[in-house]
This record gives C-alpha cells, sequence and structure tokens, in this order.
C-alpha cells in the first residue's frame, strides 16, 4: 500500500489498514521531514521515500519491502534509533520533547485557551499558519482534539487563575 505520509490522514488511513491487515506493509512516500517520517513508522509505515523520490525509488522500496527488508533514509534511521532510547531510558518520553520552538510556543498558547486567531496575533503570524503548526502538534502527540494538547504536555503545570500569565492580544494594522 503506498500513502503520501506528508498528510495526517494519510497516517491514519495507514493505522487503519494495519489493524484491519496487520501484515500489510505500507510504503510512505512524500516525507518532508523526519518529524513526518517519525509519525509514518508510528503510524505503521514500513518504507520510506522523501519527497524527491522517483517512481523507481518507489519500485525499489516495494520489491525491498515484498522482502521483508525495510526502508529508511539515514536521518530518520538516526530519529528513530533517538526515538527508542527515549522511551527506553524514561518508559515515555517527555510529550513535548519531540516539538519545535515554535510547536511548543502555540502549544502553551492553545493550553492557554487561545484561539487560532488569537495565537496568530500575538505571535505575528498567519491563522492558516498556527492552524497548520496546530495540526503538526496534534500528529506528533497523536491527539484527536485541540482541547487535549493541555493534558498531553502539561507544559506548565496545574495553574491557578492568579498564576496565568496575561497574553496581550496585538491586532495586526490593515493592508
Amino acid at each position: 500500500m503506498f500513502l503520501d505520509i506528508s498528510r495526517s490522514r494519510s497516517r491514519d488511513a495507514a493505522r487503519a489498514a494495519r489493524t484491519l491487515a496487520p501484515g500489510i506493509q505500507v510504503i510512505g512516500f512524500g516525507m518532508t521531514s523526519e518529524d513526518e517520517g517519525l509519525a509514518g513508522a508510528e503510524a505503521g509505515v514500513t518504507a520510506f521515500v522523501n519527497h524527491d523520490g522517483t517512481i523507481e525509488d518507489l519500485n525499489r522500496a516495494a520489491i525491498r519491502v515484498l522482502s521483508g527488508l525495510p526502508v529508511c533514509p539515514p536521518q530518520l534511521t538516526t530519529r528513530l534509533l533517538q526515538r527508542v532510547a527515549q522511551l527506553a531510558g524514561r518508559g515515555r518520553p517527555d510529550a513535548d520533547s519531540h516539538l519545535t520552538r515554535r510547536e511548543r510556543e502555540i502549544a502553551v498558547l492553545v493550553e492557554e485557551g487561545l484561539s487560532n486567531k488569537e495565537i496568530a496575533c500575538t505571535l505575528n503570524i498567519s491563522p492558516a499558519t498556527v492552524k497548520n503548526h496546530v495540526h503538526m502538534i496534534l500528529d506528533k502527540l497523536n491527539l484527536p482534539r485541540r482541547r487535549m494538547i493541555m493534558l498531553e504536555t502539561g507544559v506548565h503545570g496545574p495553574r491557578t487563575a492568579l498564576q496565568r500569565p496575561r497574553v496581550q492580544i496585538q491586532s495586526r494594522p490593515a493592508a
């Protein structure tokens, strides 16, 4: 089965396929980052072809996978080994340890209860960019809903209303 793993819905499809047919081999193509590859591996993808891969690369991956051999770019292999070491060392990794700096910033603001528009104004980025980051956070943490981010990341731990930092919303000048 071939899936574009740059899309979160494809990773959901890989999980579903592996549940329905545990022996199925899933070849992920379109990988643009190790984060996507890691999310794909967690979804059950058994072979990876980068976003610049060719049809021949896909053919080679299929032949290797059908022979029982994995296909994994070296950078992703490094990331996977780091993840395994992390899991083995602590039992459970820090929830936000594989989020980027910007994703952690956005997770904190989601935890504060801000909307995408409010986060966009706070960070001076577009609401569409915030939406993309939130989707990546949900994918990386394997969470179905936005409101679960605060439960999973626990970036600040429990807070009372007095401890919550105030976020100043700045409106953008009209263009």
